[in-house]
């Protein structure tokens, strides 16, 4: 499926509701719009570079930055809302991530279940729209390390930003991506699940006593 291009940043934050956005806008204009040309015709699907609006220098920056911090496991995934642009002539879907907590870390302390909203799913004609800046779609019965802010409108997360994703993968946390100069992806980088969660809260009960 070929989208063209658009202010993805505004979609989010005016017609999709997240009024701090993730996200703010496709990169590469004309790179990305031949990249997508060449990808439909092969793979009927779009290209997905995007840029976050925070990013994050250290673990503490992400852990200070963030509304909620929990482990859960994906269970559910159902279609969310259709963001449209001007002219309703480009469409992207988003989809509810319902997670079970099985460590909450920050926020959230007394919620079972947290639902995460994300860009992909399938448009109003049925056609997938797969994105993958953020890591791709979650997978039912996975578990993840995930660091959240909360929509301002509704009980709705949404994922701060690719720092902000860990898949469990065994008993170790493996980030999004190989990048090798991101510090805070190489801080959780190969720990254990027991390991990424006690330096989560030692430094959130750290940073909150230093707020004090």
């Amino acid at each position: 499926m070929k989208i063209k291009h658009f202010f993805l940043g505004t979609i989010l934050a005016v017609v999709a509701g997240l009024a701090v956005s993730a996200m703010i806008s496709w990169q590469g204009h004309q790179a990305a719009e031949q990249a997508r040309t060449e990808d439909s015709c092969e793979t009927n699907q779009p290209n997905s570079a995007a840029a976050w609006k925070e990013v994050y220098s250290t673990a503490d920056q992400l852990i200070a930055g963030v509304d909620t911090v929990v482990l859960g496991e994906a269970f559910n995934i159902t279609p969310s809302r259709i963001a449209r642009s001007e002219g309703s002539q480009d469409e992207l879907p988003f989809e509810l991530v319902a997670f079970r907590v099985t460590d909450p870390v920050k926020g959230a302390i007394q919620e079972e279940l947290v639902y995460v909203e994300r860009a992909g799913g399938f448009d109003s004609k049925g056609r997938p729209v797969n994105i993958d800046y953020d890591g791709g779609s979650f997978e039912i019965g996975k578990t993840y390390l995930l660091f959240l802010k909360q929509q301002e409108e509704g009980p709705y997360f949404y994922q701060v930003n690719d720092q902000g994703r860990y898949d469990v993968v065994g008993d170790e946390l493996k980030p999004i991506g190989n990048d090798e100069a991101d510090t805070v992806k190489g801080f959780f980088k190969n720990k254990t699940v027991g390991e990424g969660l006690r330096s989560v809260k030692e430094r959130y009960e750290a940073l909150k006593s230093e707020q004090k």
